[in-house]
């Protein structure tokens, strides 16, 4: 009994056996390490013991290679396959196990991380950017403009596969959300359409500044996956100056007004320059002009 009052409890377990103490349980071969398979998607942890979304792309007796979802092949690691005593690196986990499906709350106005249109694949940059649309899970594909350059694998054959390289689709799957990069907004040949909308309320991509990604590809993470940002530097939230200029102020001449001598451009501090020539008043040692 459990105390005066109290209803006696109802507890189902479910018992496995096995014939003798040296003999394989029968659940085993359903456990990861028994079944992992090339293409299988896995949780699997980096050397710095941060946990990411991975695909698997070899498989041997004791180890697994694995490429981190998001991030270059140079950084593809091979871990154990089975947990180890004494082994650094913990094996693959199932997926989701120890990452979040971030990707099935996503909403308008949620932050993420973008990768830049003209980037080069192997060395991918990232830019923060706001979600403006999420599209619906089935619906077809719209054709991907202005989009970052991906890497490419071999999906394998097999069923509904063709052999041939495509971009990676994290579980093939294809939802796609509208983003939009305000350090994207110089790489557009006009100048952005401020509240633009179609016939359903959807604001007009303008690619690359605002466009269409795979919310399961590898063109888009979640946000600081591989930057920090500090509120209010590199962000405008609304497709302004993503950096300001580094000025000179005049410390003989404290009335002029500061001078601008490294203005972002395209998104890159100090990308664009302007030169000062400056002159002494009275002529300083070492000045030129």
């Amino acid at each position: 009994p459990r105390g005066d009052g109290d209803a006696a409890a109802v507890v189902d377990l479910i018992v496995e056996t096995r014939p003798s103490p040296a003999a394989a349980w029968s659940r085993s071969r359903l456990q990861l390490d028994s079944r992992i398979r090339v293409g299988d998607y896995v949780d699997a942890q980096d050397s710095a013991r941060k946990w990411y979304e991975a695909v698997v792309r070899e498989v041997d007796e004791d180890t697994v290679k694995v490429h981190f979802v998001g991030w270059g092949s140079k950084w593809d690691t091979t871990l154990p396959r089975r947990r180890r005593e004494g082994s650094a690196m913990p094996p693959p986990a199932p997926l989701w196990t120890r990452t979040s499906k971030w990707r099935e709350r996503i909403a308008v106005g949620d932050e993420v991380e973008i990768r830049e249109s003209t980037s080069v694949v192997q060395r991918p940059k990232w830019h923060r950017a706001v979600v403006l649309a999420v599209g619906f899970e089935g619906e077809v594909p719209r054709e991907i403009e202005g989009g970052a350059p991906l890497e490419v694998y071999d999906d394998g054959g097999g069923e509904g596969k063709t052999g041939r390289k495509r971009p990676l689709l994290l579980m093939g799957r294809t939802r796609q959300v509208l983003v939009e990069v305000p350090q994207e907004m110089h790489n557009i040949p006009t100048s952005p359409l401020r509240h633009k909308t179609n016939a359903g309320g959807v604001p007009i991509p303008q690619p690359p500044f605002r466009r269409w990604v795979n919310l399961y590809s590898e063109e888009i993470s979640r946000i600081e996956t591989h930057k920090t940002y500090k509120k209010g530097a590199g962000w405008s939230g609304g497709g302004g100056s993503a950096s300001s200029p580094a000025t000179l102020r005049y410390t003989m001449e404290s009335k002029r007004e500061p001078v601008e001598i490294m203005k972002p451009f395209n998104g890159i501090h100090g990308g664009g320059f302007v030169r000062e020539s400056l002159r002494g008043i009275p002529a300083a040692r070492g000045t030129v002009g």
